[in-house]
């Protein structure tokens, strides 16, 4: 889901990069931080660097199964000011209501 852009404060954000990650494992480390992070009030945001100027070896596959997992999840997401950059805010979704958590 995409919502409108809004401030954020940069102490309050936990960067994840995947740009140099295939979509795999892109996948794996974006459900690792969504885990670790949802419900930490210190982290309000998880800023997702998914692709830059760069030239993308994934030819979009990486931000296809991004927005698919998201989309899986029921988890908000904003576009970023930098192009290939998402915003999730942590404390939109139940950590414990994601499907890839092992309880």
């Amino acid at each position: 889901m995409i919502l409108g852009n809004g401030d954020v404060e940069a102490h309050d954000v936990k960067l994840l990069d995947l740009h140099y990650h295939g979509a795999k494992e892109a996948i794996q480390l974006l459900k690792s931080d969504l885990s670790s992070f949802s419900g930490i009030p210190s982290f309000k945001y998880l800023k997702v660097i998914i692709e830059t100027n760069e030239e993308d070896k994934s030819k979009g596959s990486r931000r296809r199964r991004v927005e698919k997992l998201l989309e899986k999840e029921s988890i908000k997401w904003v576009e970023d000011e930098n192009a290939g950059t998402i915003l999730i805010r942590l404390d939109s979704f139940n950590r414990k209501s994601l499907s890839f958590i092992n309880m």
